[in-house]
């Protein structure tokens, strides 16, 4: 999850704590301890942050989210945050968590900000929403029935769109209405990306497909194999004029958003 400035990246690897970058140092990543490594509530265990999962910064820079694989989600405030340096022993501390939020009993796949608070997917399609007070849901819906994979909010509008093996939905984040389904024959969802500067959805599929559809109907407007492996991960440029994917076959595409056409292919940085 990049901060609100850009400069600075809070990532979570699979057997680890979460870790820093600075963009404006040298590119060493500097460990993000959160307090003492653990989160804990009367009732529950302690919580190794080394199994954090997802991770959402909010837009003021205030408040940091992080999901474990037990449930949970603890909310930080790195008040007077300063920028790392990359030099050794210069490492960052997140604190205690100001606030614990229950009410997921899966692995947490994704977070995100809300105006108004933050809302959560559960590796069992469970969604929740919490206000920036208490530690309860305002409300929570079931969107798959099976394994859920991906969350995006829509900037600027009300929906959120999920996705899992039973394919991508978008949702009413007042309510939690369900609004459409984007329709495809392909395997489950690993990911999913809104255009920012139009209404437009990018998916990712686990048999290595990506497709581009149209928000307000669910028509696809285009779809491609470009992967031989699992298609993991997809993203919109800014402009809108292009999307990249990455696979488990460790190739980057990128595609014309407009066309669907490959117009670059590379084997990433392993």
């Amino acid at each position: 999850a990049f901060g609100p400035k850009a400069h600075l990246l809070i990532a979570a690897p699979p057997s680890g704590t979460p870790w820093l970058w600075n963009r404006q140092a040298p590119m060493r990543p500097i460990p993000a301890s959160i307090g003492d490594g653990t989160l804990q509530r009367p009732g529950f265990s302690p919580l190794d942050y080394g199994s954090a999962r997802s991770l959402a910064w909010s837009a003021d820079g205030r408040r940091v989210a992080v999901g474990s694989d037990e449930g949970p989600i603890g909310i930080f405030r790195p008040a007077g945050f300063r920028i790392p340096t990359g030099s050794p022993g210069d490492e960052k501390s997140l604190g205690k968590p100001a606030r614990i939020l229950t009410g997921l009993d899966a692995a947490v796949r994704g977070l995100a900000f809300l105006p108004e608070g933050v809302i959560g997917l559960a590796q069992d399609g469970q969604v929740a929403i919490w206000g920036f007070k208490g530690e309860k849901p305002l409300r929570s819906w079931r969107a798959h029935p099976h394994r859920a994979n991906s969350i995006q909010l829509q900037a600027g509008s009300h929906m959120v769109a999920t996705g899992g093996l039973d394919g991508a939905s978008l949702w009413n984040i007042s309510d939690g209405s369900h609004l459409r389904r984007f329709g495809s024959p392909h395997s489950g969802v690993s990911c999913l990306h809104f255009d920012p500067t139009g209404p437009r959805l990018a998916v990712t599929y686990l048999d290595g497909w990506l497709a581009v559809f149209e928000v307000k109907t669910g028509k696809a407007l285009w779809e491609k194999q470009g992967h031989q492996d699992v298609a993991a991960a997809v993203a919109f440029h800014p402009s809108g004029s292009w999307l990249v994917s990455l696979g488990w076959d460790s190739q980057l595409y990128r595609w014309n958003a407009a066309t669907g056409k490959a117009e670059s292919a590379r084997e990433a940085p392993k």
